[in-house]
């Protein structure tokens, strides 16, 4: 049985894979914070208060997949550094970027994650620019439904002015599957299943959580932009502005170009 190392392993979409593969692999699990004990069949590490065993896991783990993140892009790095200075050789290891993550990044966030995803790059590891998660347990999905709740008429664009990625949880349940069966593994990898404009977007959640209007606004994308464009040069910058940069800006070239060279290869 395949020995995988999880790091940032309370994140949910973490869960959702040790749930579903638990009797498939051989799960380790790291996590700084306090360990979910609802998880059955496998081996929790406290990344804190024992470096020790993890240099011991690393060493015989095949795979490590880092789903880990923080707010200090130092400590990104520091783990980063700290795995591939004690990880087996014959070990691949798989970093959870974000669609959103490109040398043209806006958002602080995005910006971060490229710059370790770079890093990855250059240590000849991989990393997959993952869309957004459709799931129950997403932080974002359910921020949105909030919103399109709250409000007492639907929400459109005079124009598709950006385009979200998006992958069902089954598929992302089965192409991690698919990844860690595999020997050899692309070293850039674009995950998603649906590219929606915003417009088509809105449509696609509001009819699958079955939310029913009866008025439209329709917001002319020239103030849309306006507003963006304000947000994106504030001499500061809180936690939902930086949110709202990520969610809206992708470099689609970027992420057309990943998936050209990802091709070549076989599209997972």
């Amino acid at each position: 049985m395949k020995n995988i190392l999880i790091i940032g392993a309370n994140s949910n979409l973490s869960k959702l894979l040790v749930k579903k593969f638990s009797k498939d692999f051989n799960f380790f699990l790291a996590t700084t914070s306090n360990f979910d004990r609802n998880l059955e069949f496998v081996q929790w590490v406290n990344i804190k208060d024992s470096n020790n065993n993890l240099i011991e896991i690393l060493k015989k783990t095949e795979l490590i997949i880092n789903f880990g993140w923080s707010q200090n892009n130092d400590n990104n790095k520091n783990l980063l550094d700290f795995i591939l200075k004690h990880k087996n050789e014959r070990s691949n290891l798989i970093f959870i970027s974000s669609i959103s993550a490109s040398p043209k990044s806006v958002s602080l966030y995005s910006k971060n994650k490229y710059k370790i995803s770079y890093l990855i790059s250059q240590n000849s590891q991989i990393n997959i620019f993952l869309g957004l998660v459709n799931y129950n347990e997403s932080k974002q999905i359910k921020y949105i439904l909030k919103l399109i709740r709250i409000l007492p008429f639907f929400i459109r664009f005079s124009k598709n002015f950006f385009n979200v990625y998006v992958i069902e949880k089954e598929e992302f349940l089965n192409k991690f599957f698919y990844l860690m069966n595999k020997e050899e593994i692309k070293k850039n990898i674009v995950m998603y299943d649906k590219k929606l404009g915003i417009n088509e977007f809105m449509d696609y959640l509001e009819k699958v959580n079955n939310i029913k209007k009866k008025f439209k606004i329709i917001i002319p994308v020239f103030l849309a932009k306006i507003v963006l464009f304000l947000i994106k040069y504030l001499p500061f910058r809180i936690s939902i502005f930086d949110k709202i940069l990520t969610f809206t800006f992708k470099d689609d070239e970027w992420i057309n170009k990943i998936e050209l060279n990802q091709n070549e290869s076989g599209k997972i």
